[in-house]
């Protein structure tokens, strides 16, 4: 009860579009925000977390800034993936009962819009595959292949591919041998060379990160450079 009789109205619902999507979409630029194949905190995963001696903390709590306001109100949610906890906030108001979450801590890991459609496919599954390496090393070695095609490398096979790239200058000598590194990764595994031996997680995170930054490289700096750019004439 408040202080003038009234019942205060509950604590509003965080909502999630697509809580259990199997997709990592990209930012919208409405305040709404996806939770990518995460899933709420349960009073089992407390009573785990109890029983192994591991911090135990709330589903949602609410916080407030120092001086009274900015009130928000927190959900922890689960990764479907690696297992790791993201903390979701939403404005917190007593009159209404669902807000949209407006921040993910930390950010879900995601793949520019500005990366082609089967590139960008095949980075989001290595991306979100990590946790098992061998997947995640075939797949990234996929995203590269389809990122050279994409700049008209079609011809021969991979290896080919990278070379010309490195030949005319699509991309450098130094991004040329970590793409024959990733393609011979992914060949061991895909073969299942014995001599090749397992990967591990750390082995995916370096793949998946090439990869990212060569989707930067190739696409992501020249598409932000051209709005730049256009801008900047739009103002003369």
């Amino acid at each position: 009860m408040n202080g003038i009789g009234q019942r205060r109205p509950s604590r509003p619902r965080l909502t999630a579009p697509n809580l259990m999507s199997d997709s990592h979409a990209a930012r919208p630029s409405s305040p709404a925000v996806e939770l990518p194949l995460l899933r709420h905190v349960t009073s089992a995963d407390r009573n785990s977390a109890r029983r192994g001696g591991g911090y135990v903390f709330p589903v949602k709590f609410v916080t407030s800034g120092h001086d009274g306001a900015d009130d928000r109100e927190w959900g922890a949610y689960i990764c479907a993936t690696c297992g790791g906890v993201m903390l979701a906030s939403a404005p917190w108001d007593p009159f209404i009962n669902e807000m949209e979450i407006t921040s993910i801590t930390p950010e879900a890991r995601t793949v520019a819009s500005e990366v082609p459609e089967r590139p960008r496919q095949y980075l989001s599954e290595a991306l979100r595959s990590i946790s098992t390496p061998s997947a995640s090393i075939m797949v990234c070695a996929s995203a590269i292949d389809a990122m050279l095609k994409e700049k008209g490398l079609g011809d021969g096979s991979v290896y080919t591919r990278i070379k010309q790239a490195a030949e005319q200058h699509i991309i450098t000598q130094g991004m040329a041998d970590w793409a024959y590194h990733v393609r011979l990764e992914a060949n061991g595994q895909r073969h299942a060379d014995e001599g090749a031996g397992l990967p591990t997680k750390t082995d995916a995170e370096q793949c998946v990160e090439f990869a990212e930054a060569l989707a930067e490289f190739l696409f992501v700096l020249p598409a932000r450079v051209s709005k730049g750019l256009q801008k900047t004439s739009s103002k003369r």
